[in-house]
């Protein structure tokens, strides 16, 4: 793994912002879009959490979890899916099981990647080693991060935004938003529309357990 070069850490509230020396990266996300590559990260080896991470209600476990298996009829109603969910595996670094649902309307297109990823957990997010904004969020009642790449923006290109839920020990339900060309949204209803994914997707495993 690639270590960072440099790195200094600032944290407001329940954000952190980290900013890199010339690292070699990776890339989380898996969907193609303008502007910086979505979820890009330091593989700089991971420290503790700048800010406290609630407990969770309970264990959600991921290890036998379809992604696509989280979104019924209702839940891509919800989310304006409007083609037949696809099964992957993320081409990021975590090669996690992912389920990918396309939006295509007259006006914008985009993509909802969810990744059971069974590697990690959210501190990552939180460590001041990724070259991203984050801050932390609840998603029915369970920890969760809103992250972006740092240097996005309405101005250079929205690289969407995704939302990681703590839902066991070394575990995420990661859900990634990747627009394709200008969608006339901010980064905030960007990581609204994840959060309402991952709130669904948490809602079908708990149910479920």
């Amino acid at each position: 793994m690639a270590v960072a070069l440099a790195a200094a850490t600032v944290t407001i509230g329940g954000c952190t912002s980290t900013e890199a020396g010339t690292p070699q990266t990776t890339t989380p996300g898996g969907g193609g879009t303008s502007g910086p590559p979505p979820g890009t990260i330091t593989t700089a080896q991971p420290g503790q959490p700048t800010v406290a991470i609630p407990p969770r209600p309970k264990t959600l476990p991921l290890d036998n979890v379809e992604p696509c298996s989280l979104f019924d009829s209702n839940a891509q109603k919800q989310l304006q899916i409007s083609e037949e969910p696809e099964s992957r595996v993320s081409t990021d670094v975590y090669k996690a099981k992912q389920c990918m649902l396309n939006v295509v309307t007259e006006d914008i297109d985009y993509s909802y990647f969810v990744s059971a990823i069974t590697t990690e957990g959210i501190g990552a997010w939180l460590d001041g080693q990724r070259v991203v904004v984050a801050k932390l969020v609840s998603v029915e009642g369970y920890a969760a991060v809103d992250y972006y790449p740092k240097g996005t923006g309405p101005s250079n290109g929205n690289a969407g935004c995704s939302t990681a839920v703590d839902v066991a020990d070394g575990q995420q339900l990661d859900v990634s938003m990747r627009p394709f060309g200008k969608t006339g949204l901010s980064q905030d209803q960007e990581c609204q529309m994840t959060e309402k994914a991952a709130a669904l997707a948490v809602a079908t495993l708990q149910s479920a357990r």
